[in-house]
This record gives C-alpha cells, structure tokens and sequence, in this order.
C-alpha cells in the first residue's frame, strides 16, 4: 500500500474513547491511493457536541455523519470487526515528519500535477505544505505568482 500518515481506528481506540467519555465524531469518506473510497474512512474525534455539529455542517452529501458513540457504539464496533470490509483511520499521524514522507513518496505525482495542471516549472521555487480542512487533506502550493489550495488526493493519484 502507498504511504498513508493517517493512524488506523481501531477497536482498541474506539474503547478507549467511550472509557474517557468521549462521545462524537464524524465519520465520512476517505480517499487515498490504493483504497476503495466506498468502504474507506476518516474519523475525527470531539469532545464538544457543538464543534462536531460544526464540522458535520460541512459534509457534502452521502459524505459521512456525525456519531454519537454513546447511542451507536455498537454500530461502529461493527466496522471495525475482523473481516469487516471498512477500514477506518483518524484524523492523527503516524508520523512527526509525514509532510516530508508524503512529498517524497508522491513527488512524481505532484510534480505531473504541477507541470499539467499549473503555470509553475520545476525550476520554480515551489513550497507545498498540507492540512486537514473539515476531515479533508487540502495541499496548499505557493510558488512564482501561484498560491493554490487544491484537495491533496488531486495532485497524489
């Protein structure tokens, strides 16, 4: 599988979120190289019920869902169970350095990207950072006149 920096939600996590009393999150539709986008997720984790609804309000259609884990943990549990299809990952990295893993692992990718869909050349000074945006990775490029906020599975696949 192609480099993910996202840390896998797992049953383990899922425990201990209810064990800490931590009910809501938002569950929507991950796409990444190499993974089915139908039965692939982000999760992102909240404390307040207000700053999940926030974040729900910016989910588009069939994209995903606030859960409360206190009514449907069972619901959850079931897709992360052993043979389930689903693969679930939260909004954490793996890694300290995975803005530098992901240039590297995707640099003929990005760089196809930046020489197709760009006025920028490789020999442009090009700084190309990422961030998530209401659970969705957002690539950030600034270079020579250019500043663009594209969503980072355009510029990876």
């Amino acid at each position: 599988m192609k480099y993910n920096p996202f840390i896998p939600f797992t049953e383990e996590v899922l425990y201990g979120l209810r064990n800490e009393h931590t009910n809501f999150l938002i569950v929507q539709r991950f796409s990444w190289p190499e993974l089915n986008r139908s039965s692939t997720f982000l999760v992102t984790v909240y404390y307040h019920k207000e700053m999940a609804t926030e974040h729900a309000q910016h989910l588009e259609a069939n994209e995903g869902r606030m859960i409360d884990i206190s009514k449907e943990f069972d619901t959850v549990l079931a897709l992360l169970k052993p043979g389930s299809s689903y693969r679930l990952f939260t909004n954490k990295f793996s890694q300290t350095n995975w803005e530098q893993n992901m240039l590297k692992e995707y640099q003929w990718k990005i760089q196809n990207y930046l020489a197709t869909k760009t006025s920028l050349r490789p020999k442009d000074k090009i700084d190309i950072s990422f961030r998530l945006l209401h659970g969705r990775m957002v690539a950030k490029i600034e270079g020579k006149d250019t500043l663009l906020e594209v969503p980072a599975i355009d510029i990876i696949i």
